[in-house]
């Protein structure tokens, strides 16, 4: 059973750690600007490769099939094979690419641009999804359907067509962070609350008295929050 011990700590950025990712049995992290690196990391600790392309930080990391999708402030997305090797670069966002995910084995991109943009594996932009009025800061998928999260204070729920089928009211500040829980989604946001979404786009719940928001993850069917004051909340579902 874990006891909660931090067993290794990874050195090597020079700069803020903003991204993570878990890439097959390795570790990917991305570094802030002055660094704007990728490191790989073994499960020992030791990093096998350091990745450089991006002159902007590195603020999103996402697996693709066996590749690694990075987005960067330098406005790009770099697609990196196993050896390392930059294999593509999609440009089409005109300011920092801020989130990745993967839906139905497309790669999906938002952006302080305020758009969204789904590519092909030939890394050809298929849709621009707009109608969000702030930076794109989280993207996950829920219910088979893209969700996005924005500085807008909204989040946007969309269909593979690229129309937003919901738009999902209730915070007060930028939505930093999201997940799927217990077949909820669940949304963090800087207003210092948790919200619990159902398929028809209702609050069930409201979970209050944080810091602001950062991050969520579900570690063994529990809801694990960190924010700004420097602890992390685990929630059980009942």
């Amino acid at each position: 059973m874990a006891d909660g011990r931090c067993v290794q700590t990874l050195r090597g950025h020079t700069s803020q750690v903003l991204s993570l990712a878990v890439w097959g049995d390795k570790l990917a992290s991305g570094g802030w600007i002055g660094d704007n690196t990728i490191r790989v990391w073994n499960t020992d600790g030791t990093c096998e490769r350091t990745l450089q392309g991006h002159t902007g930080g590195v603020w999103a990391l996402t697996a693709l099939k066996d590749k690694l999708a990075s987005g960067s402030g330098d406005h790009s997305i770099k697609i990196w094979s196993r050896a390392g090797n930059c294999e593509k670069t999609l440009t089409g966002h005109n300011a920092d690419v801020h989130a990745l995910t993967v839906w139905d084995g497309r790669l999906v991109s938002g952006s302080n641009d305020e758009t969204i943009k789904l590519w092909d594996v030939a890394g050809s932009c298929l849709k621009t999804f707009t109608g969000h009025s702030g930076t794109i800061w989280v993207l996950t998928v829920w219910q088979g359907r893209l969700v996005s999260g924005s500085t807008d204070e909204t989040i946007k729920v969309w269909n593979d067509t690229g129309a937003c089928v919901m738009t999902l009211q209730g915070h007060a500040a930028q939505v930093s962070t999201l997940a799927v829980w217990e077949g909820l989604l669940v949304s963090g946001s800087l207003d210092q609350s948790v919200k619990l979404w159902n398929v028809k786009g209702e609050c069930v719940r409201t979970l209050e008295g944080y810091a602001c928001l950062r991050c969520l993850a579900v570690h063994e069917g529990k809801l694990v929050s960190g924010g700004y004051e420097n602890t992390l909340r685990v929630w059980g579902y009942t």
